[in-house]
């Protein structure tokens, strides 16, 4: 069974959701609803997904994150895809992702 821990905290004018466990089709909607919740907040100008404890992300979590870089652009916001373990990265890759999103490669 998959399983996702998601930690929120802020940082100036932007949201850090802290992911941690699988993005699959289990677990894609509660990252969705905390994301979109979090951009539709006024003072969240921007969205940083910490993604450096994530193990597996499938065609569902590329959906998420293609759905929240549609609403933050429709926003005036920006959605920041941070810290992505090798597997994850590969997944966003070869679906040719890496040019739509906005990925950070900073350690910190």
């Amino acid at each position: 069974m998959s399983r996702i821990l998601l930690d929120t905290h802020r940082d100036d004018d932007a949201l850090v959701v802290v992911i941690s466990g699988e993005i699959d089709m289990a677990t894609a909607p509660n990252l969705l609803a905390v994301a979109s919740s979090a951009l539709a907040q006024v003072e969240v100008k921007s969205l940083r997904l910490d993604m450096s404890q994530v193990s597996f992300l499938d065609s569902s979590g590329l959906n998420v994150l293609v759905s929240l870089h549609a609403d933050a652009t429709e926003r005036g916001k920006s959605v920041i895809v941070w810290k992505l373990q090798p597997g994850p990265r590969r997944t966003i890759e070869l679906a040719a992702l890496h040019t739509l999103l906005t990925i950070d490669t900073a350690e910190s």
